[in-house]
């Protein structure tokens, strides 16, 4: 640990371990156990079709939300609710101007773009181009939500499918876990 608090030389990018999370008031996990990375320079795609969860996600792993359980650091640093944070989480409706994605840029490390809910995104390929170089010029990294599959393949250097790890398993306890497999 270093003098800030961080694991700077463990996590020299944005990483989240073991995160869930679940409403107070509500008995029931929205998500469990989930771990994610995003590398500087990397463009990595979130597809899948729960919506909520997957909003959820990128507001605890902006640091917007406050996980439930797990942790989120940002370049060996662990990230606040509600302070200034290297990671910013932008609308896909705002994302679609490319000065907007390039403005957030030049002010974070990393950012995470939100799909919008039961809309037809209508992104073009030829809009990102620009963007994935300002990626690899800046060192940032993106995550991108989205439910087109053909759009996420096209731009992103990988893709995590949210339903595939975000699956039910019971253990022992009879618990419902969400586990990355």
């Amino acid at each position: 640990m270093n003098s800030r608090g961080g694991f700077s030389g463990e996590y020299p990018h944005l990483v989240a371990r073991n995160i869930g999370f679940r409403y107070t008031n509500i008995p029931q996990w929205i998500f469990r156990s989930i771990d994610m990375d995003v590398f500087p320079g990397e463009i990595v795609g979130l597809s899948g079709t729960n919506y909520l969860a997957k909003n959820i996600l990128l507001r605890v792993v902006s640091g917007r939300e406050r996980p439930a359980e797990g942790f989120v650091y940002c370049d060996g640093l662990p990230l606040s609710v509600n302070a200034r944070s290297p990671v910013q989480l932008l609308s896909l409706r705002a994302s679609k101007r490319i000065g907007a994605i390039e403005s957030f840029l030049l002010q974070s490390r990393y950012l995470l773009i939100d799909e919008e809910p039961g809309g037809s995104e209508c992104l073009h390929q030829s809009c990102f181009s620009a963007v994935r170089s300002s990626i690899c010029e800046s060192n940032a990294g993106l995550l991108i939500s989205s439910q087109d599959t053909r759009f996420l393949s096209a731009i992103c250097t990988r893709i995590v499918d949210f339903d595939r790890i975000n699956q039910h398993v019971h253990d022992r306890s009879g618990l419902t876990r969400f586990i990355l497999s």
